[in-house]
């Protein structure tokens, strides 16, 4: 991904996805820990960007990327580098709601857990 792009995660983007989870799948959690979840969200991009298989697909990618760049003319240059931009900003929402969806799930497993247990007793 390009280093222009903001990979940090708001509280507002949080909420979002937060709230898109309890509309999805009809459920009411709440995050308490925002901060800690922002801390482990970019730590996981962290090492997301540092694992070498996924340098070797960028490394492909950018070198057909340069091949494509050599064959076409100045507008063209500058609409595929408006497209890619669009592309990773694209990916790195995905990349947000995927973790925060994972991190929603859990929490709904362990507050489902919690009702099994008590209604157990």
């Amino acid at each position: 991904m390009s280093d222009c792009l903001d990979k940090h995660i708001s509280d507002a983007e949080i909420k979002r996805f937060i709230d898109n989870f309890n509309k999805d799948f009809d459920v009411k959690l709440k995050l308490n820990n925002t901060p800690f979840l922002i801390n482990l969200y970019e730590n996981f991009i962290d090492q997301y960007s540092s694992d070498a298989s996924d340098r070797t697909h960028i490394t492909k990618l950018v070198n057909i990327e340069e091949n494509v760049i050599k064959r076409v003319d100045k507008d063209t240059k500058k609409l595929i580098d408006e497209w890619n931009i669009e592309r990773e900003n694209l990916f790195l929402d995905i990349i947000k709601q995927a973790f925060i969806y994972g991190y929603c799930t859990c929490q709904e497993i362990n507050n489902e857990t919690k009702v099994i247990r008590s209604d157990s007793k």
